[in-house]
């Protein structure tokens, strides 16, 4: 689990010293277990080598793996395609297993996510700047039916507690 201290006033920089491991006369003191093993792949790649069954899913976790490997290593190969190459360092690549949509593709892209109205579970949007990602949270907020609660914090300084308050209010395909 992370968590992020609350400071006040301040920047990015001013947070992330005071995280606890910006401490090192306190981090220091703990003891560390890095993971080295993606216990999720573990199994399903033990059952790949031995030439066992893979669920659908288990199958579609290694492919993600195997893509993730290839475009780290700039690697032409079923799950990714070197477009062009800037330079050593930086390639364009194509990964043949996503659906792309362009912006003059949104109907295409909503209907994709929503197929028949109805969110697809299975589907994920990756954004490459902050604009998308905004403009695809308002598609989203204004395609869900489901009411919305506000959430505000109220801190009793007296007893060092957070008190979670919700102001639920009833908005419907609306951004509050």
């Amino acid at each position: 689990m992370q968590i992020l201290p609350i400071v006040k006033g301040n920047d990015k920089h001013a947070i992330l010293d005071a995280l606890i491991s910006s401490n090192d006369k306190v981090w220091s003191r703990f003891k560390k277990h890095p993971l080295k093993t993606n216990m999720r792949l573990a199994t399903a790649a033990a059952a790949r080598a031995r030439g066992g069954i893979l669920s659908q899913d288990e199958e579609e976790q290694l492919q993600y793996a195997d893509m993730l490997i290839d475009v780290s290593k700039n690697m032409n190969s079923t799950h990714c395609q070197v477009i062009e190459v800037e330079d050593e360092n930086v390639s364009k690549l194509g990964l043949p297993i996503m659906q792309y949509f362009t912006e003059a593709e949104y109907d295409s892209a909503v209907e994709w996510l929503y197929p028949g109205g109805q969110l697809d579970f299975n589907a994920t949007i990756l954004c490459c700047n902050n604009a998308s990602v905004d403009r695809w949270n308002a598609v989203a907020q204004g395609m869900n039916p489901s009411d919305v609660s506000q959430f505000s914090v109220q801190y009793n300084t007296y007893f060092g507690r957070a008190r979670l308050r919700s102001d639920a209010r009833r908005v419907q395909g609306q951004t509050i």
